[in-house]
């Protein structure tokens, strides 16, 4: 099984062509020990070549497997970069599920802190209403309290001193008698309202006067001192009081319509004083929501 490059089967064929070789191939046909050489070269030229063979198929066998391994590398590092993208997304995609669900919590909690303040507003606004509600309906009641002790005093003095009874010269409060009527009762010597006066300061009657002796000095001493005490300046409760007394009582005791005007004066006084409170918080609570927006 030579190759077909074989140099030493050219060579015969070449020599076996020419007439003049054929002696010369016959005798080296013959011998063996040539015979033996071109059988050993034709071994050595047949393990050459298939060294030369198996070298290149190593080779090309180790490109395989080295171009296997590269590629295999290249899978691997593809693979891990796969994955790193992959944990990448996937802790960017919790952190995005744990930020909404912050931003969720927080927004319930300023939705409820909301709610909260609104009814705690609302709780406020309903107490200071039930506040007003209950001052007004006090001062109310204070006053229907005042006017139903005035009416029941009004309607206790005219049962216990009819307006028939009463003098005639007395219908008139002395408080509001001229000077001149004043100054006659206290020079004619008789006991009358010109020795009596009204005090400045409650409303009280005052007799000052003597009714045994005309024309004695305490006598005149008494009208002087009852025209001072006449033109002096009547409180104004007291001077409303006496005009509305239907009469006075014969014993010249004090009215107690002057008492009772007080109270009604304390309780008209006391709900202005309730509504100049209520408007001045109305205005600090209209400053604050000012300073507020």
């Amino acid at each position: 099984t030579a190759p077909s490059h074989d140099p030493t089967r050219s060579t015969r064929t070449a020599a076996s062509r020419s007439p003049a070789a054929s002696s010369v191939r016959s005798e080296a046909d013959d011998d063996p020990v040539d015979q033996a050489a071109q059988e050993s070269a034709a071994v050595r030229i047949q393990a050459g070549a298939r060294g030369r063979r198996d070298r290149m198929a190593a080779g090309k066998l180790r490109a395989q497997r080295k171009a296997d391994t590269e590629n295999r590398s290249a899978v691997r590092i593809q693979a891990r970069e796969r994955g790193r993208q992959a944990r990448k997304h996937v802790a960017a995609d919790r952190e995005f599920r744990a930020l909404e669900a912050r931003s969720a919590t927080r927004i319930q909690a300023s939705e409820r802190g909301r709610r909260d303040r609104v009814r705690v507003e609302g709780l406020r606004q309903a107490r200071v209403v039930e506040e007003r509600s209950a001052v007004r309906i006090q001062a109310h009641e204070r006053g229907r309290q005042g006017r139903k002790r005035v009416a029941a005093e009004r309607g206790r003095r005219e049962l216990e001193v009819p307006s028939a009874q009463a003098p005639a010269r007395e219908t008139k409060p002395a408080a509001v008698e001229s000077k001149a009527k004043v100054k006659r009762r206290a020079t004619s010597g008789s006991r009358s309202d010109g020795n009596s006066s009204w005090s400045d300061t409650d409303g009280s009657y005052t007799d000052s006067g003597s009714s045994t002796d005309p024309g004695s000095s305490s006598d005149e001493d008494g009208g002087r001192r009852s025209r001072r005490g006449s033109s002096r300046r009547k409180p104004a409760a007291a001077k409303r009081a006496k005009r509305r007394s239907p009469s006075r009582s014969v014993s010249r005791s004090p009215s107690p319509t002057t008492n009772e005007e007080g109270d009604s004066e304390a309780a008209r006084q006391s709900a202005v004083r309730i509504q100049a409170q209520e408007r001045g918080r109305q205005g600090r609570r209209r400053v604050a929501g000012m300073k507020q927006r």
